[in-house]
């Protein structure tokens, strides 16, 4: 039997092993697409952020570009002939001409208030001898007159200061962009470095040559506008071009409305300043006189071709800690070549840059691109406008909250899993011990009965063939008969009564109210006559007088409570008695019957001398078809204490194994008494 049971859980378990690897390995499959798509999530929150920060920052660098190439070449001298034509304007001084001061030279023309004031640092030229000059560093005769209110000697000094600087930083005339690129060719190594599976790589090739364009166009738009052949054009409509090339992009909106000022506005508002100024006028003719002008006839005056600008091109160069970012033009005035530039900040551009994409990456970062922008190919942060790289940084994420919908889903399972594994063990369990049951109960009674059965047999046949001759003969086998018949009598009704306390519910079938005194009085007699059966002594003693007196009564089945004390009599004679071949000597055939009220209960106490229940079987003792250890070739079907305690618990009160004399197997029932009045 145990056997069997055994192999049963171990299939049991097997199979619940089975179905949780199963669905275990399901849930690994789907936790792990689960992270994978939400990483994926992640990477095209980040992407989305990197695409709009180099958008921003882009356009936020394109007005200043834009304003940059928008310099007309002869500002890049402090003072110029005013009323010269646009290619003249390098030409050698004639007395009586009136000279203009460069936007760049004045104090507060690139505006207080501006919000890319500090990003320049200075603007420079190399002229064709290899000096390097720059209009904020006015010298010689030129520095008498930017003093006149366009300049401090500190400012100067300062100015002279960077100068010097970069030009050492530049090294001895050389004056080489070997880190720049061809803006031509620039998006085209930018692009081989992407593989074609490369979704990502792919769409930002994309947006790096459509933010290069745009770069590039605003530029171009402006040097082409710049030159002698589209002098008659104003220059004022370059940016509407710049927000006809961007006006698709919304994030560019704000970098069209912010594109560079033209040269003619800056000129117009220095000729206002100058009118509005008693000392700007000075005597025709006189050589060094500063005087206000319309500058937008310098620039739509005729000229020809003798003037080329191309675009400004941004080149490293090595510093003292970190590398310097200067942006550098090729100017070619007459077969002189020129080189026009202006050296930017790179702390504040940085800052600049970051600053405005801390909404969309606060932990965002930019580092130069030192090789070029045909070197980072392999990066696809990098700017269109300048060889600078984003490192985005970790891009803050909302945490989902609470379980997401596959998590709770296979939490579920997992706990239907759980709880189909329980119950079905349950049921299993449950199974296991009813076949068990059957088959102890199959056994017992087959055993018990066969052997009242034969000796009725047996003693019927002798007695009805006239086999037993002798009177005394005769007589004890009618008596064995009858003892018999009262055991197989006391079997059926054990069985009977077993199967109809497990089927009723409702409680006792007949309860009749009565005092404690009244019981013991009617069960006496029939106990002590079912012990002197077995040759044992039943000793009652009883503490009732207060009980009595006290007028405490019971609503009870005396039947059930006759049966459930018979039951522990009879166990008692059974266990405790004396056997076939024992010694008799050795046996205490006492049996005690304690009666008392405690509190609101009424005791009985059914105590004997016997061997007891040893510790390990005290657990089970009650079960069903469970027989005594100690003494097992003693007759029974096993039910009597599992019925007892049955009929106990349906009366509303209990049967239990206690340890209160100290001696053989001690049981209590404990039934509920009525006080006087109750209902």
């Amino acid at each position: 039997m145990r056997s069997r049971r055994r192999i049963t859980w171990v299939v049991y378990g097997a199979c619940v092993a089975l179905v949780a690897a199963v669905l275990t390995i399901v849930s690994w499959q789907v936790l792990r697409l689960e992270r994978q798509e939400a990483h994926a999530r992640r990477e095209t929150v980040r992407q989305e952020a990197v695409r709009l920060a180099l958008w921003r920052m882009d356009s936020r660098l394109t007005p200043i570009l834009v304003r940059e190439a928008a310099r007309p070449y002869f500002h890049y001298r402090s003072f110029f002939p005013g009323e010269r034509p646009y290619s003249r304007m390098w030409e050698p001084l004639t007395p009586g001409e009136t000279l203009a001061p460069s936007p760049l030279l004045a104090i507060g023309s690139e505006g207080e208030g501006d919000p890319d004031a500090g990003l320049i640092r200075l603007h420079f030229q190399a002229e064709p001898d290899g000096r390097l000059t720059s209009p904020q560093a006015p010298r010689d005769e030129m520095l008498s007159l930017a003093q006149a209110g366009y300049r401090t000697l500190e400012q100067v000094a300062q100015a002279e200061g960077l100068l010097n600087r970069l030009d050492e930083l530049l090294g001895d005339g050389a004056f080489v962009r070997a880190s720049g690129a061809d803006p031509d060719r620039v998006s085209t190594a930018y692009t081989e470095g992407f593989r074609d599976d490369n979704a990502y790589a792919s769409d930002a090739e994309r947006e790096f040559r459509t933010r290069q364009l745009i770069s590039e166009q605003a530029q171009r738009n402006v040097v082409s506008g710049r030159s002698p052949q589209a002098s008659a054009r104003p220059p004022a409509s370059e940016p509407a071009d710049l927000s006809e090339t961007i006006a698709d992009r919304a994030d560019l909106d704000d970098a069209a409305g912010r594109s560079a000022e033209s040269s003619e506005g800056l000129m117009r508002k220095a000729a206002r300043e100058k009118d509005a100024s008693p000392d700007a006028q000075a005597a025709p003719g006189e050589r060094g006189v500063l005087a206000g002008y319309d500058y937008a006839l310098l620039i739509n005056d005729t000229a020809d071709s003798r003037v080329q600008l191309d675009s400004f091109v941004a080149s490293w160069i090595d510093g003292e800690s970190e590398p310097e970012l200067v942006y550098i033009r090729d100017v070619r005035i007459e077969g002189q070549s020129y080189q026009q530039g202006f050296w930017v900040d790179w702390d504040a551009l940085s800052a600049l840059l970051t600053d405005s994409v801390k909404d969309l990456l606060p932990n965002a970062r930019v580092v130069p691109a030192v090789g070029g922008m045909n070197t980072m190919n392999a990066a696809p942060e990098l700017l269109a406008s300048v060889p600078v790289r984003l490192v985005p940084g970790d891009v803050p994420t909302v945490a989902q909250a609470g379980l997401s919908a596959t998590r709770g889903t296979l939490l579920l399972s997992w706990l239907a899993l759980a709880g189909a594994a329980v119950a079905i063990g349950f049921v299993l369990r449950a199974a296991i011990q009813l076949s068990e049951r059957r088959g102890r109960f199959v056994s017992a009674v087959t055993h018990e009965l066969r052997t009242p059965l034969t000796t009725f047999r047996l003693y019927a046949q002798m007695l009805a063939d006239g086999m037993v001759t002798d009177e005394d003969a005769r007589r004890e086998y009618l008596s064995t008969l009858k003892s018999e018949s009262g055991r197989l009598s006391g079997i059926v009704e054990n069985v009977l009564e077993y199967a109809r306390l497990s089927r009723r519910r409702a409680g006792p079938e007949q309860t009749l109210e009565m005092t404690p005194e009244a019981l013991l009085v009617r069960l006496r007699p029939t106990l002590s006559r079912r012990a002197e059966q077995s040759g044992m002594d039943l000793i009652v003693s009883a503490d009732l007088e207060d009980a009595t007196r006290r007028g405490i009564t019971l609503t009870i089945d005396p039947q059930s409570v006759e049966r459930i004390l018979m039951n522990l009599v009879e166990n008692a004679c059974k266990y405790a008695g004396p056997g076939e071949g024992e010694d008799d000597d050795e046996i205490d055939p006492r049996i005690h019957l304690d009666v008392r009220v405690s509190g609101d209960r009424l005791e009985f106490l059914i105590a004997d001398y016997g061997p007891g229940i040893a510790p390990r079987e005290r657990a089970r003792v009650f079960g069903e078809f469970q027989r005594g250890a100690a003494r097992p070739m003693r007759s029974g079907l096993g039910l009597g204490l599992a019925l007892s305690r049955g009929l106990a618990r349906e009366g509303g009160g209990e049967l239990r194994l206690v340890r209160r004399r100290g001696h053989g197997a001690e049981f209590l029932l404990l039934l509920p008494i009525q006080a006087p009045g109750g209902g």
